[in-house]
């Protein structure tokens, strides 16, 4: 049996067990109960059909007070707080989308701070803990309630959450508030660590690094890059910074420079840029003969998996112009696929020499297709894909990294 603690853990989620995203809290949320036993989930917005939930944890309704976008507008603009966090947004005083912004962000945060208060009393949880997988508004309101309380906080960082240059004016609403009002912050890849400590020196030791991670699928049966067609496969929203044209424009290329050889690529994912790509597809009457393509839209994750393997898929390829660590790659490196991607983020701490291939984010389609040729025709992917799944054991086996988080969590004081 896993050491437990009697310590009460409060979990604050965006959705999760609503809707189909935060699949990875998911597979952490069983291990979390390993080790806690008692363990409580208050999603933020409550969205979407219910999934099923572990038995051995209690889901908490998010609301009274209500939850809906207009009640949490108007909670936060007629909360203390609000005029002074205001007069700091980059859109001061005529930006209505920076007022929204900002008062929706306090509403929400009002109103968690109530539910884990209301929680606390209602169970008479004592000595407990308060763990945001986000540090979203909801971090903002366990800030506000482990305060009163005397608990910790713990915030995991990803990327939206965590990056401010990804937003106007470079800000998000109370950020060093959540920064500082926390007593540990586990950012998922060391770029964050990095970021964070560079930001705020003086409270350096409270960041640290809890990767996530994907569960053991098994290798894919064959060696990469080793027939006479090439396979890329991507997975991801289809949306401006993920640049999924910039992949169709680098597998034409390929196939023009290689006419004897067949390139396939498989994308996984939708979105709002998803009809362009087919309409671009479908237009394109000069494209070489010998390239084909499958825009197979969104899959469940395990058939997404399955297809890697059965498929023989070489070479996963990401474009994106932002990233935190992306699953999408761990589970690439599962299966022992290489990856190539933009140095951005925390990429290269999954992208090595040995893994896989980094390039500038500025290259063309035409510099990219020549990295992967090289790749290719220098028989250099069979030994990547093993190196990958050699990463991904080391470093991303995700049972593995959430028992040692849990063990973290446990000894958390405030």
């Amino acid at each position: 049996m896993p050491e437990q603690s009697t310590r009460p853990l409060i979990l604050l989620s965006t959705y999760f067990p609503y809707g189909s995203g935060e699949v990875f809290l998911e597979n952490e949320l069983s291990v979390l109960a390993d080790h806690f036993s008692q363990v409580y989930l208050l999603p933020m917005l409550p969205y979407g059909e219910q999934r099923p939930l572990d038995e051995r944890v209690t889901l908490l309704n998010p609301s009274p007070p209500s939850c809906s976008k207009s009640a949490d507008f108007l909670r936060g603009l007629t909360s203390r707080g609000f005029i002074s966090e205001w007069r700091k947004s980059p859109g001061f005083p005529l930006s209505f989308a920076q007022l929204y912004l900002v008062a929706r962000t306090l509403g929400i945060a009002r109103r968690i701070e109530q539910r884990i208060l209301q929680t606390v009393a209602e169970y008479g949880l004592r000595d407990g803990i308060v763990y945001a997988y986000w540090m979203s508004q909801s971090c903002l309101g366990g800030v506000h309630a482990a305060d009163k309380l005397g608990w910790p906080l713990v915030s995991r960082a990803h990327g939206g959450d965590l990056y401010t240059e990804r937003y106007p004016g470079n800000y998000l609403p109370w950020q060093e508030t959540k920064i500082r009002g926390t007593s540990r912050i586990f950012t998922v890849s060391e770029d964050g660590a990095r970021y964070l400590t560079d930001r705020y020196p003086d409270i350096g030791n409270r960041f640290s690094v809890s990767r996530l991670g994907v569960a053991d699928r098994g290798v894919t049966p064959h060696t990469p890059g080793s027939g006479d067609a090439l396979h890329l496969v991507s997975c991801s929203t289809v949306l401006p910074l993920k640049r999924v044209d910039l992949i169709y424009q680098t597998v034409t290329e390929l196939a023009r420079r290689h006419p004897e050889r067949t390139i396939r690529w498989t994308h996984f994912g939708d979105g709002p840029g998803f009809a362009a790509i087919e309409t671009d597809r479908a237009q394109a009457t000069l494209a070489p003969r010998n390239v084909h393509i499958n825009l197979a839209g969104r899959a469940p994750n395990d058939a997404i998996i399955q297809y890697y393997q059965q498929e023989q898929a070489d070479l996963f390829i990401n474009y994106s112009t932002t990233e935190g660590v992306p699953v999408s790659i761990m589970e690439a490196f599962s299966c022992g696929i290489p990856a190539v991607a933009p140095d951005v983020g925390g990429i290269s701490e999954l992208i090595e020499p040995q893994t896989g291939l980094l390039f500038h984010p500025d290259d063309s389609p035409e510099k990219v297709a020549t990295l992967i040729s090289g790749l290719w025709t220098e028989g250099k992917l069979p030994s990547m894909g093993i190196e990958a799944r050699s990463m991904w054991a080391s470093q991303y086996d995700r049972d593995e990294n959430y028992r040692k988080f849990a063990l973290e969590l446990m000894g958390v004081q405030r």
